[in-house]
């Protein structure tokens, strides 16, 4: 097997500039002493010592030589002989002067240190005694928001109410209530095209023949609600207007959806759909005996 021969090449030593031969492509200082750069910190007093060869250049603040040793990475790297001669960064503004936060209970009067556990530095108390006497007052000001008399933001009467932050008094709430549940039953009735605004209970009395269409038994005359305008008795017997197809179910406030009923039997009737037939009823006479009975009862003996 044929080696072939490698031929000598002429090389600058990176270490002292010496030129040398060698044959090794890998070897580029011509003795061992020349490579010591790579475990020496390279400052640029010792390059001007033991590189005389490289180039140099004026530093930027006293003139002196600076080495340039490689290709800079960025503008102003080593331009400048040593750590003193770099330019000094400007002093940052001097902050305005900040009070610390006037802590609560701070007296001038009283010696330095927190007043309850006599801590610190600064008069007053220490953050954890100001936390407590905060959470001592909002616990202060709830019960008082729960113990003084409110007023009623609609009638403008005072009232108590423990333990809520309720704004209107019992009646005015009530009041609303009602009123609310009225009004969204009349949206109910009048949602459905084709509502009539002309039912009430005097028109179906007269329709129905007075029977109630749940029990088949006579109702009172509508003349009854007068008087519950003003008494505000229970009038199980009172005429009431009855939805088969109750307006919670979809039903519509129209004369062929509605009928007559009792205000006991509509209330038990609820918002279902009563599906079987109707509760029939039947009225029996009092037997009246016979004159055969009779006799025979008392003993009577018949001619």
């Amino acid at each position: 097997m044929a080696f072939k021969a490698i031929p000598l090449e002429t090389r600058s030593c990176k270490g002292c500039g010496v030129e040398f031969e060698t044959t090794d492509p890998r070897k580029w200082f011509h003795k061992n002493g020349c490579g010591r750069a790579k475990f020496v910190k390279a400052t640029n007093a010792w390059l001007l010592a033991n590189r005389p060869h490289y180039p140099t250049e004026p530093c930027r603040t006293c003139g002196n030589p600076v080495v340039q040793y490689r290709t800079r990475r960025y503008d102003g790297e080593m331009r400048y002989c040593d750590r003193a001669c770099l330019p000094q960064p400007k002093a940052p503004p001097l902050a305005k002067a900040v009070w610390p936060p006037r802590q609560y209970g701070a007296c001038s009067g009283l010696p330095k240190g927190c007043s309850e556990c006599k801590t610190g530095r600064q008069a007053g108390l220490c953050q954890r005694h100001s936390n407590k006497q905060w959470v001592l007052r909002q616990m202060l000001w709830t019960r008082l928001r729960w113990l003084l008399p409110r007023v009623c933001s609609q009638c403008s009467s005072t009232f108590q109410a423990w333990g809520s932050l309720a704004q209107l008094c019992k009646p005015c709430l009530s009041h609303n209530t009602k009123a609310q549940r009225k009004w969204m039953r009349i949206k109910r009735k009048h949602r459905m095209t084709g509502g009539s605004s002309n039912i009430s209970p005097a028109r179906l009395y007269d329709r129905d023949d007075r029977m109630c269409a749940l029990c088949h038994r006579v109702t009172d005359h509508p003349r009854v609600w007068e008087q519950w305008m003003t008494s505000k008795r229970w009038m199980p017997n009172a005429p009431t207007v009855d939805h088969i197809i109750p307006l919670a179910k979809g039903g519509t406030h129209t004369w062929d959806n509605v009928q007559l009923a009792h205000w006991s039997c509509n209330g038990d009737k609820g918002d279902t759909i009563v599906t079987v037939a109707p509760k029939i009823i039947t009225t029996f006479s009092t037997p009246v005996p016979s004159d055969e009975f009779v006799n025979l009862l008392y003993g009577v003996e018949t001619a």
